[in-house]
């Protein structure tokens, strides 16, 4: 079965991680690279509204999930892809506007054929939970 690499923060898990992690696992073993509390700092300027703990509790719960692996530091994304060994590196589609290859220090020519984009799962974030949340 193929190795299916993913990370984030699924912070306020949703339905659109959900959908993610349901089209990841069609392809074969999903392994999640799950920041941690202390790189979600480091990489948004705030910690995350959900401890590391219960993040990784609530992937582990979700059936299309076989392993979560922290991640400390964005920068060593490449590492933990190359200790992963995967057939394919997916994420949402929110990230193709993105320059991956200049966070994840790696180069077009090692990355793109594992690359998949998923569709983002259009009405939904944790930023747009928290802006609702703050409205009320």
């Amino acid at each position: 079965m193929s190795i299916i690499y993913t990370q984030g923060t699924f912070d306020l898990f949703h339905v659109g991680h959900l959908n993610l992690l349901k089209r990841c696992s069609v392809l074969g073993t999903v392994i999640v690279s799950l920041l941690t509390d202390e790189a979600i700092e480091k990489y948004r300027g705030k910690p995350p509204i959900i401890t590391y703990e219960d993040r990784e509790d609530l992937l582990m719960a979700c059936k299309y999930v076989d392993a979560v692996i922290p991640l400390d530091d964005v920068a060593k994304t490449q590492n933990q892809i190359r200790a992963s060994r995967p057939e394919f590196v997916v994420l949402g589609s929110d990230w193709a506007k993105k320059d991956i290859y200049k966070q994840y220090q790696m180069s077009r020519e090692e990355l793109d054929p594992l690359l998949i984009f998923f569709p983002y799962t259009q009405g939904i974030s944790s930023t747009l939970i928290k802006e609702k949340v703050k409205a009320q």
